[in-house]
């Protein structure tokens, strides 16, 4: 389990056996500056948002730097980034200030910039199983409104992107490969759920539940929703509300 220490300007890991912690270790190499998010690639590397630093750290499953670290994009292009995510391919997304995401290789190589012209201030970053891209942010212009924006494979905005109905004021995303579920981080805050493509939320506008600024939102394999409520201190979980990872199996069985 990895740990974005932002006032420590360090990672840290736990390693854990059985359910208990049986070791502990802060990383600090490859320009790690007020760390503020954490995604991880299948081979156990650690990609790290550093605001402070306005760029990207990839680091090994040892906490050693990967070569070019930090990676700041073309240009410089990555400003103050708080949300980052790896593709299924391994590429790595982070948003950044400017009002969009940014592409990397998992080498750090600058691959795109990800706009659909109307979000500003992205906070939040996931791709799903497809390689979509989502990200939650505000719109532009005299009405600022909360919103989520999508990108296809490639990364171009769908059609409608962003979608602002159901959003106040969006925080995390995640996807289940079928629907989109977005934070609103509010004193009364509740999920929002969209499909794909789609600017209308499939929630009630209201959203699910009655959550004190939930932050943070995951999916896990079983298709529970869980999110972590930065106004209470707690986590909520939504029982099967997603759909499952992995489908489940069905048997007869007894007399």
């Amino acid at each position: 389990m990895w740990v974005a220490n932002t006032a420590g300007n360090s990672v840290v890991k736990f390693t854990l056996t059985s359910e208990a912690v049986t070791a502990t270790n802060s990383y600090t190499a490859g320009g790690i500056t007020a760390p503020s998010a954490i995604a991880m690639d299948s081979g156990g590397n650690a990609f790290v948002a550093n605001f402070n630093g306005n760029s990207v750290t990839g680091l090994t499953s040892a906490g050693v730097a990967l070569g070019g670290s930090p990676f700041t994009g073309s240009s410089n292009n990555i400003t103050v980034p708080s949300g980052i995510a790896v593709s299924p391919a391994g590429t790595v997304y982070a948003t950044s200030g400017n009002g969009s995401i940014v592409n990397l290789s998992n080498a750090g190589a600058f691959l795109a910039i990800l706009n659909d012209g109307t979000l500003q201030g992205p906070v939040g970053v996931a791709v799903d199983a497809s390689g979509r891209i989502l990200a939650t942010g505000f719109t532009t212009g005299t009405s600022i409104d909360g919103a989520l924006s999508q990108f296809t494979l490639g990364g171009t905005a769908v059609a409608g992107s962003p979608a602002t109905s159901g959003i106040t004021s969006p925080s995390g995303v995640a996807s289940d490969g079928t629907s989109i579920w977005v934070a609103n981080n509010t004193a009364s805050g509740a999920l929002a759920q969209f499909s794909y493509a789609s600017s209308l939320p499939v929630s009630p506008i209201a959203g699910f539940g009655s959550l004190s600024s939930p932050a943070g939102v995951a999916v896990d394999a079983s298709g529970s929703v869980w999110t972590a409520n930065s106004g209470s201190n707690t986590v909520s979980k939504f029982i099967g509300l997603a759909a499952p990872v992995t489908t489940p199996l069905a048997a007869i069985v007894g007399p």
